[in-house]
C-alpha cells in the first residue's frame, strides 16, 4: 500500500461495520462547516462526498476511487493537484461555496504551500469557507503514505502570513479538544476552518 491505486481504495473501504458507524460521527463533524456546493479535495471513496450538499464535487488522484464514486452516483473528477499547484483551476466558472480538504495535506511534499494555494484559489472562486483536517501524531504514523506531519502552528501561520481574504475562524481537535490525545489515540484529528472576511 505505497501508492493510491486499487490497494489503497481497498484499505479505505474495508472498514468493519463498527468502524463505519464510528466514522459517521467524524464525518458529521467534518461537514458541519460546509455550506452549499462543496469541493471535496481528495474525496477518496466518497464517504464524505455523499453527505455533502447537492452540487458538491469530489477531486481525487486515485482513478479506482473515482470509478467507485461514479458508480455510487457521486460527482468525482480526476485531480492532479501538483500540476496546477493546488490552485484548482478546473473549478473555475462553477458556483461552489466551500472547500473541504480532509486527510490530504499530510500526504503532500509541501502541505503549507498546498494550503496557501487552496486559500488563494478560494479567493478566486469566491468560496465562503475552507476546512482542513489532518491526523494527530499517532494517526500520522499509522499510514505509510503520510509524508509530513501538520500541526496547529502551521494553520496559525497561514492566518498571520498567507490567508489573504480569509480569517482562521476555528482551530480544534476531535474527539476531545486537546492536542495530547493525538499522541495516544490513533483516530484523533485537527480541524482548521477559514472563513472569508466580510467585505
Amino acid at each position: 500500500m505505497t501508492d493510491y491505486g486499487a490497494d489503497y481504495l481497498c484499505f479505505q473501504t474495508s472498514r468493519s461495520r463498527l468502524r463505519k458507524w464510528v466514522r459517521s460521527f467524524y464525518i458529521t463533524h467534518a461537514i458541519r462547516h460546509c455550506r452549499g456546493p462543496t469541493i471535496d479535495v481528495g474525496c477518496g471513496p466518497g464517504e464524505i462526498l455523499r453527505r455533502l450538499p447537492a452540487g458538491s464535487v469530489g477531486l481525487e488522484v486515485n482513478p479506482d476511487a473515482i470509478r467507485h464514486c461514479l458508480a455510487m452516483g457521486l460527482q468525482a473528477e480526476p485531480f492532479a493537484g501538483g500540476d496546477d499547484g493546488f490552485l484548482l483551476h478546473q473549478m473555475d466558472g462553477r458556483n461552489m461555496h466551500s472547500l473541504l480538504c480532509a486527510h490530504v495535506l499530510e500526504h503532500l511534499p509541501d502541505p503549507r504551500a498546498a494550503a496557501i494555494a487552496m486559500l488563494t484559489a478560494g479567493t478566486r472562486l469566491g468560496l465562503d469557507s475552507l476546512v482542513f483536517i489532518v491526523p494527530g501524531r499517532v494517526g500520522f504514523r499509522s499510514d505509510p503514505t503520510h509524508r509530513h506531519f501538520v500541526d496547529a502552528a502551521m494553520f496559525r501561520s497561514l492566518q498571520t502570513e498567507a490567508s489573504g481574504n480569509y480569517t482562521l475562524a476555528a482551530l480544534g481537535y476531535f474527539p476531545g479538544n486537546a492536542r495530547w490525545i493525538g499522541d495516544v489515540f490513533i483516530y484523533h484529528e485537527l480541524m482548521a476552518v477559514f472563513h472569508r472576511r466580510p467585505r
